[in-house]
């Protein structure tokens, strides 16, 4: 990481907190999930940084970057994306995007797709809205977003070698960096992001069939925390021929942190196949 560089740019009315590893290559923009940050891509930017030029900002409210009072749903946060890409001239960067990234990439490439080379999604945060049972489902997800954000506020008054520590025993088998990473990235969310659980995710069906580019979803496994499945996989490669969905055995919602070599080979691969 020696040879990367951090830096901000004005993108969308606020300032975006970046990584980068440069060097000319074709770009590469990772986004992060919620309550990550951009420094959690740095294993895999490391094992890309030889033939990509890696990305990795943080999303408003997370990281370093602005915590503006209002502008927390899915299309701010695609707006961010787009000001970014468009802010540091990127040309047309394959983005990769995890959970809320993953929602937040592929909402990029509906957008603008004349931005957009190819998407590789990371478990996306693929919901569905509408439906007789939608309003039960409304409530039952904002109650989960009222307790992730209760629980947030203990994580953020417990030392961070205590979070660390609690964080290795319930996932031993991620490394001790990625759990660096994922406690510290805890300890820099503020509390203004939670509001994107308040306000909810678009329905995933309206935005796939509107993607253009190549893309690559890969999953993990249902039963381990996942949120693409088997049948949600069927649907998406019935709804947009572009659509590739390859599964991750023993990988639960974080795959590259459960699988990281796993993760690393099917990205390269993707992003080669788009070289």
């Amino acid at each position: 990481m020696g040879q990367w560089s951090e830096g901000y740019c004005q993108a969308n009315g606020i300032e975006i907190h970046y990584l980068r590893t440069g060097g000319g290559k074709p770009s590469v923009v990772c986004l992060h999930g919620f309550t990550d940050d951009g420094a959690c891509w740095t294993p895999l930017a490391r094992e890309l940084e030889a033939e990509w030029d890696v990305i990795m900002p943080d999303a408003r409210a997370h990281g370093l970057s602005s915590v503006p009072s209002s502008g927390y749903d899915t299309q701010e946060l695609a707006a961010d994306v787009i000001g970014l890409i468009e802010a540091l001239r990127l040309g047309r960067p394959i983005l990769v995007g995890h959970s809320m990234g993953g929602i937040t990439a592929a909402v990029v490439a509906k957008e603008r797709p004349d931005l957009v080379r190819g998407l590789v999604l990371e478990d996306p945060a693929f919901v569905s809205r509408g439906g007789e049972q939608d309003v039960e489902r409304e409530e039952a997800r904002r109650a989960r977003g009222r307790e992730w954000l209760e629980n947030h506020k203990k994580l953020l008054e417990t030392p961070l070698e205590q979070v660390i520590a609690a964080r290795l025993e319930e996932t031993p088998h991620w490394s001790r960096e990625v759990v660096e990473l994922w406690a510290r990235s805890k300890h820099l969310t503020k509390l203004e992001a939670f509001a994107l659980l308040e306000k909810g995710l678009p329905d995933y069906r309206e935005v796939v069939t509107g993607i253009e580019c190549p893309t690559l979803v890969v999953m993990g496994e249902v039963e381990r925390g996942g949120i693409v499945s088997e049948t949600m996989a069927d649907e998406l490669r019935a709804l947009n021929p572009k659509v590739r969905c390859e599964k991750v055995a023993g990988a639960g919602h974080c795959v590259r942190y459960d699988r990281p070599e796993e993760f690393a080979a099917l990205a390269k691969a993707f992003l080669r196949s788009l070289s």
